[in-house]
């Protein structure tokens, strides 16, 4: 059987790779267990700081949040997104050749690697203190 989400590892860089290209990598139940179980094994890969989620076939769809108007013209006009296009949506940050896409990810995942980690945790432990805090304020209780 074929995996619908391959891992590798290299350096410090797991890199997932969602394998339905038929479907333009679309998350259906069973590659999002794929997709849980991977990412249980890279959590518990000490050597691994970044993950790289790509998808197979040169194509990649994942939700994003882009605002209620915007999605609906995108479901209304059902047509292709260019490059460019998702640049100026700001659903991509940025544009490189197809032949370098996995070099400037890894190069990316490695600067991020060299980067201090701690200050990452910090940065999400402040963003769960400003949820809770909101939670608080409107008399939401866990």
């Amino acid at each position: 059987m074929t995996m619908r989400v391959q891992l590798s590892v290299a350096e410090h860089v797991a890199i997932l790779t969602l394998n339905r290209p038929e479907v333009y990598n679309a998350l259906d139940l069973p590659t999002a267990k794929e997709l849980v179980d991977q990412l249980m094994t890279i959590r518990a890969d000490p050597t691994v700081h970044s993950i790289i989620l790509m998808g197979a076939g040169g194509t990649f769809f994942l939700l994003r949040l882009i605002g209620l108007a915007r999605a609906m013209e995108i479901a209304a006009f059902d047509e292709p997104i260019m490059a460019q296009q998702a640049l100026l949506w700001w659903l991509i940050t940025g544009v490189v050749p197809d032949s370098s896409v996995l070099d400037e990810a890894l190069a990316m995942a490695n600067s991020l690697c060299r980067k201090w980690l701690h200050s990452f945790g910090w940065i999400k432990s402040t963003q769960h203190w400003k949820e809770r805090q909101r939670g608080r304020d409107a008399g939401i209780t866990r």
